[in-house]
């Protein structure tokens, strides 16, 4: 049985609604997008290193390529004020800087970057657990509350201060979790209705 918000227009699909082009776009997509987070969990689980690598690298020419068009659209970009034009130069500025530091050294780039996720992560699990604490105090029933509160701190203060085992946790979990997103969205693909 369905809830009653998967009735609302924006949430349930009418198939009935959907070319027959743009479902079989659904399914290619699902099916697609399906495979690729395979691979990609597949290789951060077995080759976490190396998988990091190469997203930094990836990352370095992501800065790359927007830093370059950023750059070029303040230039060009007919109608655009002066202040904006500047921002636009600026960042694509410190985004060629930030690739350049990348490529310099991939490996601490990559090392920089996890740990940095690790803590960031870390400090949102320790708000969040004071964000639950303070809700609880306001609450009649709050010992879920509060228990969620003390765990959420606890987890964030053990990452912060083993970023880097906390990392490799992390790394498995998210492997995992891209490994089973494809499954889904495999599955979703493959089983998608078609439109006649």
């Amino acid at each position: 049985m369905n809830p009653s918000f998967m009735q609302d227009p924006f949430f349930h699909w009418d198939i009935s609604e959907i070319t027959r082009r743009g479902a079989k776009a659904l399914k290619t997509l699902q099916i697609v997008g399906g495979i690729v987070a395979l691979i990609l969990g597949l290789c951060l689980l077995f080759w976490p290193g190396k998988s990091i690598l190469v997203l930094t690298v990836i990352l370095g020419i992501y800065f790359t390529v927007f830093g370059v068009v950023r750059i070029a659209g303040a230039f060009t970009i007919s109608g655009m004020p002066g202040g904006w034009r500047v921002l636009e130069a600026l960042t694509g500025v410190f985004m060629l800087i930030a690739a350049a530091i990348i490529f310099k050294n991939t490996g601490g780039s990559a090392s920089f970057i996890l740990m940095f996720s690790a803590i960031m992560i870390g400090v949102s699990w320790i708000f969040e657990g004071i964000l639950s604490l303070t809700e609880a105090a306001g609450a009649f029933h709050s010992g879920w509350s509060i228990l969620a509160g003390i765990i959420s701190i606890v987890a964030g203060v053990v990452v912060i201060f083993s970023p880097i085992t906390s990392a490799v946790m992390l790394i498995t979990f998210a492997a995992v979790a891209i490994i089973v997103f494809g499954v889904v969205a495999l599955v979703r693909g493959i089983t998608f209705p078609t439109v006649k």
